[in-house]
C-alpha cells in the first residue's frame, strides 16, 4: 500500500504555530479541554513512541519558537507517511479553527522557506553537498535570499577549493550564524525568528566543533559590532530519568451487585523511606506521560478505561478514579496496567466477588506489593496486542484491546468460545508435531515438503479466521502494509493459543492472503499479563544481563546435536568475554545448586521435553542425566524465587513442547508461568515437537544476532528465516516471552 498524501487543506505551519503558543501560554501543563491542547496532545502521542521524535517533542517543549521548524518539517513527513493520523490532525485542527476563530497573535505570521514574495532557489552544488538533514531544515529556518547571500560569498571567497572544503565552509558559516541568532533580540524580547537548536546541532556535529557558548554578534562577517555582547542564553533544565513512586489501588474486596456506583482509586506518592511495604514500588520517567488502564469484567466501566498522569519533578502525588457499576455476580479481579511510552511496565491486580445479595462494600487497600523496575530506554513496541481470558460468564470468552502510539486505539467485542479451547489447541499442537515427524522422514521430497506447507498455512488461516475478531481483521487488511516488519508484543493470560501461527488473509471485498504467519511478517514476541490466582506482572526488560551462561545438556538422551549445540554456543560466550557458569554435570542435584546459588544470568538447556496438560506443573517435564525429570514445580522457594525477581535473568528450553501452558491448580501452569512469573526477564521455548538438528541451529543463530548487538525480536526473525528455508516446521515452533526491543545488557558485572 503506497503512503497516502496529506489533505492539500491541512495547514502543518499554522498547526506548528498554535502548538508553540499553547506551549508559550501554558508551559507547565497540558489541558486536554482547550482545543489547542488537543492538538498538543494528539502530536505528543505520535511523537513520544519513537526515541528520535521523542527528542524532538522534548525540545520544542522546551524552547517552541526555536524548534517550531524542525516539528513542521516532521509533521508533513509523518502525514504523509501515516494516513490515519492526517485524518485524525486534520480533524482535531478543525475543531481547533473553530473554537479558537483564530483571534490571537502569532509571532510567526508565516513560516521562513515558505514566503510568497521569496520564490524558491535552485541549491547550489555546495549546498547540495551537505547533509540532506541539514539542507531541509535550513530551507525552512532561513529566507531564501540569506542562502543566497551564504553561498555566493563562499563561491566567491573559496574560488578554486575542492566541493567538500567549500561545503565545509559554507557549514561553517550557518553554525556561525545560528549562534548568533540564539542571542536575544533587545527589541523583541524573545528568540530571532531565524534560529532552530537542532540544526545548530546538526551542523555542530558535522563539523566535530567542540562545545561552545554562543558568540556575540560582531564574530559574523554581515553583523554590525555591538557595544557589548549579549548574554547566553539558558538552557532548560535537565529533568531526572526517573524516580521512584509508590502505588496503592483502592478497590472493593466485596460488592453487592445491585450497587449503582463503585470507585476504584490508583494513588501514586512519591518514593520515601518510611513508605509503607504494602506499596507496590514503580520506577518512570518523569519526562514521559504515564498511561494508567484499568481492566474489570464484570463491571461496566463508566468513566475512561484509561487515564494519563504527568510526572513532574515537584509533584509528590497524583491520583485517578475509574467508576465503575457491577453487572455480572461472581469471582473476579480489578487490573490496572502502567504503560510509559508504549513499554508495559507492570500490571497491578486485585480479586474482587460481586455477590448477588445485598452486602456492605468492603475496602481492600492491601494489595500484594511487587517492585517494577523497568527501563524505558529502548524504543517502544508499535504494536501491543492485550488478550484477556474470561472464565467470569456462563461461556468463557476472549477479550482482544489493541494500544499502539500511546493510546488504546481499539477494544474489540467479546469472542465467545464455544468448546474447550484446551482440547482445540491440543489437537493443533498435536498435528503439529506429526508434521514434524513427517518432515525427518521426507525432508528431501519436495512433493512432501509443499504439502507440509499447506498444511500449516491451513492451520494457521483457521486461527486466524476462528480467533481473531472481525473488526481486528478488517483494520489488518486496511493497513496490512504499514504492519509489515512492525514490532507487535502480544500479551496474555491465556494458555493455549500458538499466536505466532496467525496466518491473515481476506476473502471479501479483495481476495488476498499474507505469504507467512504474524511472527515472521512482523517482529513478534509476547508476555504475560497476569497469572491465574489474580497477581500482577512485572513487565519485560528492556535490557537484558546475559555476563554468566549455564548451558545444560544431558549426555544420555539419543540426541547427537545436543553436545554440538553445547559446544558452539560456548565458543561464542567466550568469544563475547561472557563467563562458562555451566554447572559441571546435568543432572537434577547440580541445576537444582546453580539456580539456588543464582550463579547464572542465562539459563539454557538442550534435552526432550514433553507436556502434561492434565498437571502442567507437577507432570511436564524436562530429561536431564540418568533420566532425572526436571518440573516447573521445582522452581520455587526463596533463593531460587529472588534471584528471577531481583537479576531478571535470561531462560531458554531448547526441549519440545516447553512453551505450552495449562491450567495449574490455582494458576496459569507450565515453564512460562513459573519463570515469567516469578520475574524472568525473557523465556524461549518451542509449543511442540522440533527435530534435532533445527533446534541446535536455531539456537545458534539466535546468540549470533543477540550478541552482535541485535534486539531480542530480531534475532528471533533471523533464526526463523534461516530454519524456515529447509521447510521444516521447527521454525514456527518458538515462542519468545520478551521486550521486542530488548538487547543484552553488556555492562560489566561488580
Amino acid at each position: 500500500m503506497p503512503p497516502s498524501s496529506p489533505s492539500p487543506d491541512l495547514p502543518v505551519e499554522q498547526i506548528a504555530q498554535e502548538l508553540a503558543r499553547h506551549v508559550r501560554l501554558q508551559p507547565d501543563a497540558i489541558d486536554p479541554a482547550d482545543p489547542a491542547g488537543q492538538l498538543l496532545t494528539l502530536t505528543a502521542q505520535r511523537c513520544l513512541p519513537r526515541p528520535a521524535t521523542r527528542e524532538l517533542w522534548q525540545r520544542f517543549l522546551s524552547a517552541p519558537d526555536s524548534h517550531i521548524a524542525a516539528l513542521v518539517a516532521w509533521l508533513k513527513q509523518e502525514t504523509q507517511i501515516c494516513q490515519g493520523f492526517s485524518r485524525q490532525l486534520n480533524s482535531a485542527w478543525q475543531h481547533a479553527a473553530v473554537m479558537l476563530g483564530h483571534g490571537y497573535s502569532s509571532p510567526h505570521t508565516f513560516l521562513p522557506g515558505s514566503r510568497p514574495s521569496e520564490p524558491n532557489i535552485d541549491l547550489s552544488p555546495v549546498l547540495q553537498s551537505l547533509p540532506g538533514g541539514i539542507q531541509d531544515l535550513w530551507s525552512l529556518c532561513v529566507p531564501d535570499s540569506l542562502t543566497r547571500s551564504l553561498t555566493t560569498f563562499v563561491e566567491r571567497h573559496h574560488r578554486g577549493q575542492p566541493l567538500a572544503d567549500r561545503a565545509k565552509a559554507l557549514a561553517l558559516h550557518m553554525a556561525t550564524y545560528l549562534r548568533l541568532s540564539a542571542q536575544p533580540d533587545p527589541d523583541m524580547g524573545s528568540f530571532p525568528r531565524y534560529f532552530d537548536a537542532l540544526l545548530l546541532e546538526l551542523l555542530e556535529d558535522y563539523l566535530q566543533l567542540p562545545p561552545m557558548q554562543p558568540t556575540t554578534r560582531s564574530a559574523f562577517p554581515y553583523a554590525q559590532a555591538d557595544t557589548a555582547p549579549d548574554p547566553p542564553v539558558a538552557s532548560p533544565p535537565e529533568m531526572s530519568r526517573t524516580s521512584t513512586w509508590n502505588i496503592e489501588l483502592d478497590c472493593p474486596e466485596r460488592i453487592w451487585r445491585g450497587t449503582h456506583l463503585v470507585k476504584v482509586t490508583v494513588k501514586l506518592f512519591r518514593h520515601s523511606d518510611t513508605d509503607s511495604s504494602s506499596y507496590m514500588a514503580l520506577q518512570m520517567r518523569e519526562d514521559l506521560p504515564v498511561r494508567i488502564w484499568l481492566t474489570a469484567p464484570g463491571f461496566d466501566v463508566l468513566s475512561p478505561h484509561i487515564q494519563t498522569l504527568w510526572l513532574g519533578p515537584d509533584t509528590n502525588f497524583r491520583d485517578v478514579t475509574f467508576d465503575l457499576q457491577p453487572s455480572t455476580a461472581g469471582r473476579t479481579f480489578v487490573s490496572v496496567h502502567f504503560l510509559q511510552d508504549g513499554t508495559p511496565l507492570g500490571v497491578m491486580a486485585a480479586q474482587v466477588e460481586i455477590v448477588e445479595n445485598t452486602t456492605h462494600t468492603v475496602q481492600d487497600r492491601h494489595v500484594q506489593a511487587n517492585q517494577f523496575a523497568v527501563d524505558v530506554e529502548a524504543e517502544s513496541p508499535d504494536l501491543v496486542l492485550f488478550v484477556h481470558y474470561d472464565k467470569s460468564q456462563s461461556q468463557p470468552h476472549l477479550l482482544f484491546n489493541l494500544y499502539r502510539e500511546g493510546e488504546l486505539t481499539q477494544t474489540y467485542p467479546p469472542l465467545i468460545l464455544h468448546t474447550d479451547p484446551g482440547a482445540y489447541h491440543e489437537e493443533i499442537y498435536q498435528r503439529l508435531s506429526d508434521l514434524t515427524d513427517l518432515f525427518d522422514l521426507k525432508k528431501n521430497d519436495p512433493a512432501a515438503l509443499e504439502t507440509m506447507h499447506q498444511a500449516v498455512r491451513n492451520l494457521g488461516q483457521g486461527l486466524w479466521n476462528d480467533l481473531v475478531p472481525q473488526g481486528l481483521q478488517e483494520l489488518y487488511a486496511l493497513e496490512r502494509a504499514e504492519w509489515q516488519d512492525k514490532t507487535l508484543l502480544v500479551i496474555t493470560d491465556e494458555p493455549f493459543i500458538p499466536w505466532e501461527l496467525i496466518w491473515p488473509y481476506g476473502y471479501q471485498e479483495e481476495v488476498w492472503e499474507d505469504e507467512a504467519p504474524w511472527c515472521f511478517t512482523m517482529r513478534m514476541t509476547r508476555w504475560l499479563q497476569r497469572d491465574g490466582d489474580g497477581k500482577g506482572l512485572q513487565g519485560p526488560p528492556t535490557k537484558l544481563n546475559l555476563e554468566r551462561f549455564a548451558f545444560v545438556g544431558p549426555t544420555d538422551v539419543s540426541l547427537a546435536a545436543v553436545d554440538a549445540e553445547g559446544s558452539q554456543l560456548r565458543t561464542l560466550m567466550q568469544q563475547a568475554g561472557i563467563q562458562d557458569a555451566s554447572p559441571v554435570l546435568s543432572s537434577l542435584e547440580h541445576i537444582q545448586e546453580l539456580l539456588e546459588t543464582g550463579s547464572y544470568d542465562w539459563f539454557h538447556l538442550a534435552s526432550h521435553g514433553e507436556f502434561s496438560a492434565e498437571r502442567p506443573d507437577a507432570s511436564s517435564a524436562i530429561l536431564l542425566e540418568g533420566r532425572q525429570a526436571f518440573t516447573p514445580e521445582l522452581l520455587i522457594g526463596p533463593r531460587i524465587q529472588s534471584h528471577l525477581f531481583q537479576r531478571r535473568p535470561g531462560f531458554v528450553l531448547n526441549a519440545c513442547h516447553t512453551g505450552r501452558q495449562g491450567w495449574a491448580l490455582t494458576q496459569l501452569g507450565g515453564w512460562v508461568n513459573r519463570l515469567v512469573g516469578s520475574g524472568a526477564g525473557l523465556f524461549l521455548g518451542p509449543l511442540w515437537t522440533i527435530t534435532d538438528e533445527s533446534a541446535k541451529q536455531f539456537a545458534l543463530h539466535f546468540y549470533a544476532r543477540l550478541l552482535a548487538g541485535d534486539t531480542m525480536a530480531n534475532a528471533m526473525h533471523f533464526a526463523r528465516s534461516q530454519i524456515r528455508a529447509s521447510g521444516d516446521p521447527t521454525w514456527l515452533a518458538y515462542s519468545l516471552y520478551a521486550h521486542p526491543n530488548a538487547r543484552w545488557n553488556r555492562a560489566v558485572m561488580g
